[in-house]
């Protein structure tokens, strides 16, 4: 496996030559030091055990070669064969993934077991497959909670507020459902945002509020299990049905088997932030009783489940 150096990425990155049918490039947008990068690293590795060596894999991070969004738009051009993007990322591409944004939808229980994961996977893989995409996971990326300058500690406290969501539509839908307005920009912004009063909160990780810090977001709040957000694990599907059957197996079992730990590892690196924050200083709350949540987003439910009425029953079943 190998890794590269930004110059290397930077001449790789302008040349845009297509991979060789022995090598496998995997992208993230993620630094190096994000824990999902080195789940990547981890998976890559473990492909050209798998292979034996059939299947050369390099990976790129930080943007190094391209980001989420642009490597998702060059799945099937040969120049990226995998890509982990947030799934509200890929909404524009495959609306149907939009359910898995819906509140209340995943249980982190259920989906830290394979036999659930890979249930889950087979009721959205067809509607990525007509797109060219193979879905070969459903990975945790986080729990989303509030954070915020003022306190935060309960379904009344979001009403009439301006709050940062990434740019997902029924993101933006929630914020309406919760009596608040939603307000898109960067990240980066946030902590700036947050200090000039542009936002009054975020709808974001735990490991984002860490970045803004105490200063920025003195509180936050977790409504429980309102919503876990995914990565979905993404291989250009003509790249991998074109792959001897031994080594299209490497990919896939090497895939499964990650997946069996992945939602734990991600799981206990939100639990690190948050008390993080708390030593610190921030004021935490997680908030049990969610009634008031599932009421106010209930007929979005409805409406994303109808609407979708094939794979909502195969998520039911």
């Amino acid at each position: 496996m190998k890794f590269m150096t930004i110059a290397q990425g930077l001449l790789i990155a302008s040349l845009a030559t297509a991979a060789t049918a022995g090598e496998m490039i995997i992208t993230s947008e993620n630094p190096q030091n994000h824990w999902k990068s080195g789940e990547i690293d981890k998976l890559a590795k473990a492909i050209e055990e798998k292979s034996g060596g059939n299947i050369s894999t390099t990976t790129y991070h930080a943007n190094l070669y391209k980001g989420d969004r642009e490597a998702v738009e060059a799945i099937g051009t040969g120049s990226v064969h995998m890509v982990w993007p947030a799934c509200p990322r890929m909404e524009a591409l495959v609306p149907e993934l939009g359910i898995l944004s819906l509140p209340f939808t995943l249980s982190a229980e259920e989906m830290a077991t394979p036999e659930f994961q890979a249930k889950v996977v087979a009721a959205f893989a067809p509607a990525l497959a007509e797109k060219g995409f193979a879905l070969l996971g459903v990975a945790r990326a986080t729990e989303v909670m509030f954070v915020g300058s003022s306190p935060l500690s309960s379904f009344s406290d979001l009403e009439g507020k301006k709050i940062r969501v990434p740019g997902s539509p029924l993101f933006k839908a929630l914020m309406g459902a919760f009596g608040a307005s939603s307000i898109s920009l960067p990240a980066s912004e946030l902590a700036t945002a947050l200090s000039q009063g542009a936002i009054d909160a975020a709808f974001t990780s735990p490991s984002s509020w860490r970045n803004i810090g105490v200063r920025g977001a003195k509180y936050g709040l977790v409504p429980s299990n309102l919503l876990v957000g995914t990565y979905c694990i993404v291989a250009d599907k003509a790249w991998l049905d074109g792959l001897d059957t031994s080594d299209k197996a490497a990919v896939e079992d090497a895939t499964a088997e990650l997946m069996r730990t992945q939602w734990t590892v991600a799981y206990e690196n939100d639990l690190k932030s948050l008390d993080a924050m708390v030593e610190a200083g921030a004021e935490l709350v997680v908030l049990k009783d969610t009634s008031e949540f599932r009421a106010a987003t209930e007929e979005l439910r409805k409406e994303y489940m109808l609407k979708y009425e094939s794979i909502a029953k195969a998520l039911a079943d």
